[in-house]
């Protein structure tokens, strides 16, 4: 495990999505391998998957290890069912008891970087809408598909708003109300990482750039 993991740390010094691919792919197996992960390598794995563009599945690998991966009734044996979360909704509630399960900080930081990212995908197309009155409506839906990812297609109802045109509004309020009571409960302690984030908040009002963690680039 310890030899496979050096060919991980490898891979990820050459800057290319094959390298990051081929990384991410050993770790999976790695945890394949090794349920308990008793090396920890699934607090690398987020971080690969959004640069690879892979959202919905880092969203899906964070939640399986930070509800039925921490579950004190989780067995390990080949039969149990691994990962098995598909297709989670990225809007969900952040409950309290959620955010204390997010104990690891790199899901935590991969789990604020999806929500800002979708948070991003629903104002372009909230400000798709503004089209209407200067474009004709079929023209309007095309760019509003095309701005659709895969995360927003993980809600039903987002999804059929989205497809009606209807007001995005609401589903932004939403998210964010979920990410300033997760990052105050969960990085409150994090100086560094809090500057990051807030930075990529502000790049939200259209006030600075993006600064992400260096892991996550």
């Amino acid at each position: 495990m310890r030899s496979r993991y050096g060919l991980v740390e490898a891979l990820l010094k050459v800057q290319t999505a094959a390298a990051v691919q081929a990384a991410l792919d050993n770790l999976l197996a790695m945890l394949r391998l090794c349920h308990r992960d008793n090396m920890s390598v699934r607090s690398e794995a987020p971080a690969l998957f959004i640069r690879l563009g892979r959202d919905q599945e880092c969203y899906d690998f964070i939640k399986w290890w930070n509800t039925t991966g921490w579950s004190g009734n989780y067995e390990t044996g080949p039969g149990e069912p691994f990962l098995d979360i598909k297709g989670a909704d990225m809007l969900e509630a952040l409950d309290k008891s959620v955010v204390e399960k997010y104990a690891d900080l790199n899901h935590a930081v991969g789990l604020t970087l999806l929500k800002i990212r979708l948070l991003f995908d629903l104002r372009q197309l909230h400000n798709a809408a503004a089209l209407r009155a200067k474009a004709p409506q079929e023209i309007v839906d095309t760019i509003r598909s095309h701005l659709a990812s895969a995360t927003i297609t993980s809600s039903p109802t987002l999804l059929r708003d989205v497809q009606n045109g209807n007001d995005l509004q609401p589903y932004m309020d939403l998210l964010k109300s979920q990410l300033w009571t997760f990052v105050w409960s969960r990085c409150k302690g994090q100086r560094t990482l809090l500057v990051c984030i807030i930075e990529s908040w502000r790049a939200f009002r259209g006030t600075s750039c993006v600064i992400l963690p260096r892991v996550y680039l």
